[in-house]
């Protein structure tokens, strides 16, 4: 939190509640730290990291930020489980990361969590996957367009290095503070 103090102004994003599905490791966390730095009130989830999620509170709090944990299941309907928020959210992330399988090819080779960037680079054996990111591009794009002022911004990721990507094979990966925060800063100045 001290190392973010200086890159976000105290007050850039006050007045925002943000749910940060995913919220309590990798972007999701790093994301709810920028915001809650910012000075916006931060609602991460977790499905099976608790422990996590209490630890990325417990940190946004120690700095004086605004920070709560739920329990959401991205597979089950949201209004459920979000009907216990004392706010409606001003803005939402969704980081929710379910492991992706292929067949494996090597012996080092099982589950994944590709990039974004996959819907072009289309690896060997991640049809479904970029099909489905494909799609939900789409989806974004026609939400954008009949659901004003509803916006959904939808980034391509680089390969980030983060607990699920981490790997014994050295690969090129960007600083996930340099790719995140402009998209933050971007999803924040919604509405216009």
């Amino acid at each position: 939190m001290k190392e973010l103090s200086g890159l976000v102004g105290p007050a850039e994003f006050a007045g925002s509640t943000a749910l940060i599905v995913g919220g309590s490791r990798g972007l999701g966390e790093l994301t709810a730290k920028l915001i809650a730095t910012g000075g916006g009130r931060v609602i991460v989830t977790w499905r099976t990291g608790k422990d996590d999620a209490q630890r990325v509170v417990n940190e946004i709090r120690s700095a004086g930020g605004e920070c709560e944990a739920i329990g959401y299941d991205a597979g089950k309907p949201a209004t459920d489980q979000l009907d216990r928020l004392e706010d409606a959210p001003t803005h939402a992330y969704y980081f929710a990361t379910p492991g992706i399988f292929r067949p494996q090819s090597s012996l080092f080779a099982g589950e994944l969590y590709p990039s974004s960037v996959s819907v072009t680079d289309r690896p060997q054996g991640m049809t479904e996957y970029t099909m489905a990111k494909a799609a939900g591009e789409v989806l974004s794009a026609d939400m954008n367009t009949t659901l004003a002022p509803l916006h959904v911004t939808v980034r391509r990721l680089p390969r980030l290095p983060t607990d699920q990507t981490a790997s014994v094979v050295p690969s090129e990966t960007a600083l996930p503070l340099d790719i995140m925060l402009p998209i933050v800063r971007e999803v924040q100045s919604w509405p216009r």
